[in-house]
């Protein structure tokens, strides 16, 4: 973590996070005090942080919401571009054990999602790649069209070579994956889902890729849901498919997550964006 310090009190920090072995750096949890904005504590936590990168280091993320135009900015100015979105909706659940926690009866579909292992899942994604013998081929890149994965607000990449790896970390960090597979056993869907606390409440949140199919993202938001209220969390947020947002398919799916369990959705101000910034690499010693 850094931190700027004002007369010994903190003004902004901000922290960064190794994936992909240490080639991908993500800036996380960027915040400054509101009487300090527009005084350069930002472009100071990102000088001290941009001194510590390591030498491997391939490239930058950060992720934010499309509304946060001053964070936009400074990263763009940083050279820093926009690489993908994600759409976000949230539920308000009802207090656990009220009449109106039990979600409806789920209606018949047919493919539900099932737990899988971080190992598992690494498997059945490799058969659904390309290039099985390149290090750095894309896994599924039907459900992951840029090569990137974001859970929560972090973002890493799906290759072959550090897929599995990434997978396994957050599995124990308490992440589950669930997976909706087709008659032929391939990956039709898959979502990654976890019960996180925060000062006003604990919350549950997942990340769901259905390569933009309306059924495959309510099997798995109904999943979540369950989960969400089995382990009593008091909000649910929900990430999808960009070409998802704002369709009347996830409209009809939102308002039958509402009704089941009275919960008031939450429609996020702008979708999750994220910015990224290549790096030279030095070229391995030889």
């Amino acid at each position: 973590m850094y931190v700027v310090e004002t007369g010994g009190v903190a003004v902004g920090l901000d922290t960064l996070s190794l994936f992909d072995g240490g080639r991908t750096i993500m800036f996380q949890a960027l915040r400054v005090d509101a009487r300090y904005r527009g005084c350069g504590v930002a472009r100071q936590l990102s000088r001290a942080i941009m001194a510590q990168v390591p030498r491997t280091a391939a490239r930058l993320r950060v992720t934010t919401r499309t509304t946060n135009a001053a964070s936009i900015a400074l990263h763009e100015k940083q050279g820093f571009s926009v690489r993908l979105r994600r759409g976000l909706v949230g539920f308000f659940l009802p207090p656990l054990g009220s009449a109106a926690a039990s979600a409806g009866e789920e209606k018949a579909r047919p493919h539900r999602p099932s737990r899988v292992r971080a190992q598992r899942l690494f498997e059945l994604l490799c058969a659904d790649g390309a290039a099985a013998g390149s290090s750095d081929a894309p896994l599924a890149p039907r459900l992951f069209p840029q090569n990137i994965c974001i859970l929560n607000w972090e973002a890493f990449t799906m290759d072959r070579s550090n897929g599995l790896a990434n997978l396994l970390g957050m599995e124990r960090r308490g992440w589950c994956f669930w997976a909706v597979r087709t008659a032929t056993g391939a990956v039709a869907s898959i979502s990654f889902g976890t019960s996180l606390s925060r000062v006003s409440d604990d919350y549950h949140t997942c990340s769901i890729y259905s390569a933009g199919d309306a059924d495959s993202f309510a099997a798995h938001a109904w999943a979540h849901l369950a989960e969400a209220q089995t382990s009593g969390d008091q909000y649910l947020l929900l990430k999808m498919d960009e070409e998802l947002e704002s369709t009347p398919e996830l409209a009809h799916v939102v308002e039958q997550l509402r009704a089941s369990c009275s919960a008031k959705v939450h429609s996020w101000p702008g979708t999750l964006v994220l910015l990224e910034k290549p790096l030279s690499v030095p070229a391995p010693l030889t």
